[in-house]
């Protein structure tokens, strides 16, 4: 299985970008997605639907908050808190 910081750069790749890898356009885990403007408001909202599904989760209006789609190190900590919680 893919790990969750594969799968975010996966999506961020081959749907934001169109094509190619994350690793190409120089974006590490660490990466301010928000501020770079890899990430705006509709594609956060695309990826958490694509992340709902894929992990079966569900994200509530609290976890859109600053922090938690800024990084894809933030968004598979939020991840692993959802994971832990289901099970």
């Amino acid at each position: 299985m893919d790990s969750i910081s594969e799968q975010v750069k996966w999506f961020i790749a081959h749907h934001v970008f169109s094509a190619g890898d994350a690793q190409d356009e120089g974006i590490t885990d660490d990466t301010d997605l928000r501020e770079s403007g890899i990430l705006s408001s509709l594609w956060i909202i695309k990826l958490a639907s694509f992340l709902e599904e894929r992990y079966q989760i569900r994200f509530d209006a609290a976890d859109f908050g600053d922090s938690n789609f800024s990084s894809i190190a933030d968004i598979e900590r939020l991840i692993r808190s959802k994971l832990e919680q289901a099970s």
